[in-house]
């Protein structure tokens, strides 16, 4: 059964675009399951837009960073499964190592962008200590249009 999940995990990684045999890379370089489309997303923020667990598990196994941010707006995976929701994918990214307190581009965090969803279920677990709402942050200027792009199927 375990083979059959895996499976299943590794042909969702396929279908966001992950090429999963380009495993040696140079230090420093950006690893293939990072790679942005051509919409400036990864595999991991599309599957943490869509709540895609098997996917964000398989992309996580395979190297890809819980914090790497997109070129364009500074978004990240956790941003993503926030603004629309995805308790359990924000659950495990966060298990993973992703950082609440990262701001994209606008200095909106996770937290901000939860908020902009209306989903406060997340609340809990991406505020803390160093980690607040943001109370002058002009959500006019927030990349919406990049997280419907994120949830959205990428185009080949």
């Amino acid at each position: 059964m375990r083979h059959v999940v895996f499976a299943a995990a590794l042909l969702s990684a396929v279908a966001a675009g992950v090429d999963l045999d380009a495993r040696s890379r140079p230090l420093g370089s950006q690893a293939p399951v990072d790679r942005e489309d051509q919409d400036a997303l990864t595999p991991l923020m599309r599957a943490s837009a869509t709540g895609d667990l098997a996917a964000l598990n398989a992309l996580l196994g395979n190297g890809a960073d819980p914090n790497a941010r997109n070129s364009t707006q500074r978004i990240t995976a956790l941003m993503c499964a926030a603004f629309f929701g995805r308790l359990e994918a924000a659950k495990v990214l966060i298990a993973k190592g992703a950082r609440i307190e990262l701001k994209d581009a606008n200095a909106a965090a996770a937290i901000d962008w939860a908020a902009q969803g209306n989903h406060v279920e997340l609340e809990d677990i991406l505020t803390g200590s160093t980690v607040a709402l943001n109370p002058f942050l002009i959500t006019g200027n927030m990349a919406f249009w990049l997280m419907d792009k994120a949830a959205a199927k990428p185009q080949r």
